[in-house]
């Protein structure tokens, strides 16, 4: 196993039997690597297709054929993120937790943008809470990776963007690894230090490295080199 890589996967395979009986193809002999310490962003032109590589990477499902490697724990946030609404924010982080100082909680709160939430009751109907709830649920069990799901499909742009920003904050104050999967090319491409492109038929491309400043903000999203960095991931997918 590459000695930078958090998780590696090769000649992945795994098809899905659907409640109806119909078996319908996930992906097929992928390979790929995803660094410890970084963002590795999929942009996924395949919902299905990146939904089952995450809970596979993440052990949620076990592959057909090929080989995970991982040097820790991965942990999975699907799509619809959801929290309790009869708990409080700090219950819903510790849901499931166990053995937590104080000061590990608040640390966890204040990194997902929730200080002073704490004996809040959550409201789900609020996309951008529910994201950070499931982060700090996630940062609480200390886990190598962090996996993705496309949380930001139906969150406005100002809260998209604000989630994004906060990931890149998270992983850059404390070099947590994550796996994001998203159907916004804006949003993979911003978000990432590196990325892979998945096709309709959920083929991976070679792996695309951005040279972005590591701190980010909207402005990005206007230069030249994000529309050309656009530009390129269009045409992998072609």
């Amino acid at each position: 196993m590459n000695e930078n890589a958090a998780v590696e996967i090769k000649d992945l395979s795994k098809k899905i039997t659907l409640p109806e009986g119909a078996v319908k193809k996930g992906f097929q002999n992928l390979t790929a690597d995803f660094p410890s310490g970084h963002i590795t962003s999929v942009f996924s032109e395949n919902k299905f297709s990146s939904e089952v590589l995450l809970k596979t990477i993440s052990g949620i499902i076990s592959p057909d054929s090929g080989s995970i490697q991982t040097k820790g724990e991965v942990i999975y946030i699907p799509a619809k993120a959801s929290s309790f609404p009869w708990l409080t924010v700090k219950e819903n982080i510790l849901f499931d937790a166990k053995g937590k100082s104080e000061d590990e909680i608040a640390k966890i709160i204040e990194a997902v943008g929730l200080e002073g939430y704490e004996d809040h009751h959550c409201d789900n109907k609020s996309l951008g809470f529910r994201a950070r709830i499931g982060l700090g649920r996630a940062l609480i069990r200390k886990p190598l990776v962090i996996a993705v799901d496309d949380i930001f499909d139906e969150m406005d742009k100002k809260t998209k963007y604000e989630i994004l920003e906060l990931l890149r904050k998270i992983s850059r104050e404390t070099n947590q690894t994550f796996i994001i999967a998203t159907g916004d090319v804006f949003a993979a491409i911003f978000v990432a230090d590196e990325f892979y492109s998945m096709n309709e038929k959920g083929a991976l491309s070679e792996k695309v490295g951005v040279t972005f400043n590591a701190e980010r903000n909207s402005s990005l999203l206007v230069s030249e080199e994000f529309a050309e960095t656009v530009k390129k991931v269009t045409l992998i997918n072609k």
